[in-house]
């Protein structure tokens, strides 16, 4: 599970890292994205997860034309071409990590 916070301007353009071939829609379940600000958004990379940005206008899909999760905005621009895979946030853990024994 990962949240980001952000209050301010966005350009994403990055590229997601897959390992163990891991699918774009498991990833999608396990990210959000929260906007606080009002600036436009633009999702120009590959993109898998929720965006909630009640106040700024998203601009999805310019240059990678699938994108994966769930997209509340202002406004929400899809772009020509481009398809939106709808994912719901519902995160699950793929590991879990225990730790024994006591504080030295």
């Amino acid at each position: 599970k990962s949240v980001f916070h952000l209050n301010g301007p966005c350009i994403w353009r990055a590229k997601l890292k897959r390992q163990n071939n891991v699918k774009d829609s498991t990833i999608a379940r396990g990210v959000k994205l929260m906007q606080h600000g009002s600036e436009t958004m633009f999702i120009e990379g590959e993109w898998a997860g929720t965006i909630l940005a009640p106040n700024a206008d998203l601009v999805l899909g310019q240059s990678n034309k699938i994108l994966y999760g769930r997209f509340a905005g202002k406004n929400v621009t899809v772009h020509q071409y481009a398809t939106v895979k709808i994912v719901p946030f519902n995160p699950t853990a793929l590991y879990e990590v225990v730790f024994l024994g006591g504080a030295r």
